[in-house]
């Protein structure tokens, strides 16, 4: 099982870009992708097809930085979000597990900084 989250949304600066340090909030909408392969799947309930699951989804980020030069910056950040649809493995008639709804990230983010 292959999981990719890619997104669009928006972010709010609390300080100014000019300060050494600066944290912003932000939030946004996704497409959730993953990819599930029976690489490793034996017996009478394996399957041979691969499928492609998808799920919109909104989330909201924090982070902080530091300015390394005048335009670019690093820093950590972190996403809370929910899928629209819930991601369900089924092996034979019973459901085996679920993905999906809440989600959490973690970022290592370098920011350039335009002039």
């Amino acid at each position: 099982m292959r999981p990719a989250i890619v997104g669009v949304g928006l972010s709010i600066p609390l300080l100014p870009a000019t300060s050494t340090f600066s944290a912003e909030l932000g939030m946004g909408t996704a497409l959730v992708w993953m990819h599930v392969a029976p690489t490793n799947a034996t017996g009478e309930l394996a399957t041979t097809r691969s499928e492609e699951l998808f799920a919109p989804a909104a989330y909201a980020d924090a982070s902080a930085s530091v300015g390394l030069t005048k335009h670019l910056r690093l820093g950590l950040g972190g996403s809370l979000g929910a899928t629209a649809g819930r991601f369900v493995v089924r092996m034979g008639p019973d459901r085996t597990h679920t993905w999906g709804l809440p989600f959490a990230d973690a970022t290592l983010r370098a920011t350039w900084v335009l002039p």
